[in-house]
Parts: C-alpha cells; structure tokens; sequence
C-alpha cells in the first residue's frame, strides 16, 4: 500500500468527535475531520450517557472514559461542549480543518474520493463518514436527493431548555413541592386541548421514512445523520459512542481502502438493526409520555408500567458482544474475498 487509509470525517460534532478519538490508536489511518463552522464546538447543553454507553466509551479506551470525567460528568449526564473539546484535545491540529462546509463529492475512477467545500478547496480521501447531523450533505449523496429519508422533517415535538445556576434558580422559583393531583389534571386537560388542533400531516411527519441504508461503496453515515431520533429515550448520543466502537474496531483491523470498504459494509449491518429499533421505540415512548399509549393515558401507575422495561433493550446491551460479532463478519468477509462492496 502506497499510503495509510485516508479517512475523512464531515462534522466535528460529538459524533466525529467520537470517532477521531478512537481512531487516533491506529497508525495505518491517516484521519481529518473537517467542521463547517468556524470553530470546533457542539451546540447544546447536556448529554445523557447511559451505561450502555459508557461500556461503548470504555471498548473505545481508557482515554475516551476520561474525556468523560473531565468534562464535569455527573452520573449519565455531562456538557456536551465540554466533552466535544476534550475528545479533540489529543487530535493533531493539521488534521482539525475549520470553516469547510462540504457542498459536493466525487468519486475518482481508481475508487478514492474527492470531497469539494465551499471555500473551493478540495481534500482527497478513501474512506468518507458523514457525521454532520440531520442536515448531513453525505446522507443526501448515499440516499440521493429524491429519497424521502434524505431531508429531515420536523417531528411535531420541541422543547424549551434554559440554563441557570442552581442557586439563582432556587432564589427565583423557591422549593415549593408540586401537587401530582393537580399537575396530572392539568396537564391533561391542556394536552386534550391541542390535540384537537394536531394536523394529520403531523402524524406522516412523525412517522418518517429511515434511511434504506448507512453506506455506499466508500461513503457511510453515523450518529444523527444516520439515525436522528426524538429525545424521549435520551439515546442519539449513546449511538454515536456504539458507532464510533464499531467503525473504529473494524478499521482498524483494515490494512488497505478497500478492506476499509468491507469494514463500511459490515458496520452498515451490524448497526442499522439496533439503531432503527431505538429510533422507533423512542417515538412510541413519546407518544406514551404525551398520554396518547394505548390502555395508559395518564395513569400513573399505567404509565410506569409501560415505560420502565423499554430502556431494558437500550441499556442492558452488551457492547463487547456486539463489537467481536461486527469483527468476525467483517473476518469472514475478508476470507470469502468480498472486500469491495456497499450494504
């Protein structure tokens, strides 16, 4: 080989951040990661890290555990900015490309590809991850831009998050305690309200096409580019670090870009089942949490019953497993001699 496997990531997010951090233990890759914005840095406030993640993170390395420390975590949640710069703080400065938004890419005759920004620079790679969010440029160039899944829709939720320091906040509201009787009619009555003002294009909104697949030849996806999800099971963080585990075991087990390719394709089928099923449970659980389950409405005791065992399939996952089943198919792809190929 003539050169290491050049990776290029597009995003430098939470998801690319991940996923340099893990790739920077192997010397056969040769990784960029280049960000539209001017600077590096996650929007956001916090981040939930379930222990199904944190068990991805320690797979990752002990590095990738402690970038979670030092980001002020607290149990399963930390600052998502915070983590972001400490995941980049080892990556090399040359390969961290700032203010390069990603308008087009080709691919070269002899497989690699050449990635066109809007600065009119380009950058030559092998291997290309879109880690760019629900706005990601590289999901609309493996779906094509007349697939439904290529854009992204409103869900029909939001939320308000405000940040203020406990102690003002304390000496704003006080500790007065919440009347459940009260809060349950309340709530209620005001959810009935608006419900009846709820468009039936809302329901085809909610119910979005997922993308057919993570990966062409060269090209994949990962984290919300590839699976974005509603926040009711505070998961689409967990599945970076879970992308980020595979993508990286299986590159690193690459020695030249076309293995590279065959690692694409069994990332592709190792992580589109789970993702797709957390993505749809999490938008069911939504609907329980608004009152709309069927059998629950806003029945305490029915609401918890139906709730506590759906995170049981999202945080009892074995992660170890999970990785050495990715390894040994991308193993058994290499012996067949598939080691070109998309998903």
């Amino acid at each position: 080989m003539s050169h290491p496997i050049r990776i290029a990531i597009s995003g430098g997010g939470l998801a690319g951040a991940y996923l340099i951090h893990a790739l920077l233990n192997y010397n056969l890759l040769d990784v960029h990661i280049f960000e539209s914005a001017a600077t590096f840095k996650e929007a956001g406030a916090a981040i939930g890290v379930a222990r199904n993640a944190l068990a991805a993170l320690d797979l990752i390395g002990h590095s990738a555990a402690r970038c979670l420390e030092r980001a002020g975590a607290v149990p399963m949640r930390g600052v998502r900015f915070m983590l972001a710069q400490e995941l980049l703080a080892d990556v090399p400065r040359e390969r961290m490309h700032a203010s390069k938004k990603l308008d087009k890419v080709d691919q070269n005759h002899d497989g690699s590809i050449r990635l066109h920004f809007a600065d009119g620079t380009t950058h030559e790679c092998d291997i290309l991850v879109g880690a760019e969010g629900i706005y990601s440029t590289v999901r609309k160039f493996i779906l094509g831009e007349g697939d439904p899944a290529a854009f992204p829709r409103n869900t029909g939720s939001w939320a308000v998050m405000t940040l203020k320091p406990y102690a003002e906040a304390r000496a704003s509201i006080g500790e007065r305690p919440v009347d459940i009787e009260d809060a349950r009619e309340y709530i209620s009555e005001e959810i009935k309200k608006l419900y009846q003002f709820w468009p039936p294009h809302f329901n085809k909104a909610v119910n979005e096409p997922p993308a057919r697949s993570y990966v062409s030849g060269p090209i994949c996806i990962m984290g919300d580019a590839a699976h974005a999800t509603t926040p009711w099971q505070g998961s689409g963080g967990g599945m970076s670090i879970e992308d980020s585990l595979i993508l990286s075991s299986l590159f690193g087990r690459a020695k030249t870009p076309a293995e590279a390719v065959t690692a694409l394709k069994v990332y592709g089928q190792a992580r589109r089942p789970r993702t797709q099923r957390i993505v749809e449970s999490s938008r069911v659980t939504g609907t329980i949490l608004a009152g709309r389950g069927e059998g629950t409405g806003l029945d305490l005791r029915k609401l918890r019953e139906k709730l506590l065992p759906r995170w049981d399939f999202i945080i009892d996952f074995d992660n170890e497993k999970h990785c050495n089943e990715a390894v040994q198919l991308m193993e058994r792809e290499l012996e067949k001699g598939n080691i070109v190929g998309s998903e």
